[in-house]
Formats: C-alpha cells, structure tokens, sequence
C-alpha cells in the first residue's frame, strides 16, 4: 500500500469510525467501504492501492477497526467506573 493511501486509509477511519454494538459492525463497515472507495477515487487512490497491503478486504480491516474502536470504548468506560 502506498503512503498515500496508508494515510488516506487512516485518517479516513479516524474521522469516520464510532464505537457502535458489535452486531452493527457488518453493515457499518460494508457502508464504509463504499464511501472509502469512492472518496479514495476522488484523489487518484485505487480500491486495488487501498487493499494492496491489507492481507484481506477493505471490509475486513474496517470491521476489524470497528472492533477495536468498540473494544477501547468499553475499556475506557470501564477505566472510569473504577
């Protein structure tokens, strides 16, 4: 994956990803991809550039981020309660 699309791909997922229930998670990340691609295509970044170093679909890694965006959501709540 280039560096463009590495950062694209972050900040993309760092303003767009919301701690949400874990059953949510399979069509939030298909819509996300969607937009992904799309806003990609706008500045010249393939969907082929995006997943070029991913090890799976751009689906997967969102939904893989979206776990671990809902995990540290649970973490930190649970860190305040203590």
């Amino acid at each position: 994956m280039s560096d463009r699309a590495i950062a694209f791909l972050n900040n993309f997922t760092n303003d767009r990803l919301n701690a949400l229930p874990y059953p949510e998670h399979d069509g939030y990340a298909q819509r996300l991809a969607k937009e992904c691609i799309a806003e990609a295509s706008k500045l010249g970044i393939t969907e082929e550039e995006l997943v070029e170093d991913l090890g799976q679909d751009l689906v997967s890694e969102l939904h893989n981020r979206l776990e671990d965006r809902a995990d540290d959501a649970i973490a930190q709540s649970a860190a305040k309660d203590n």
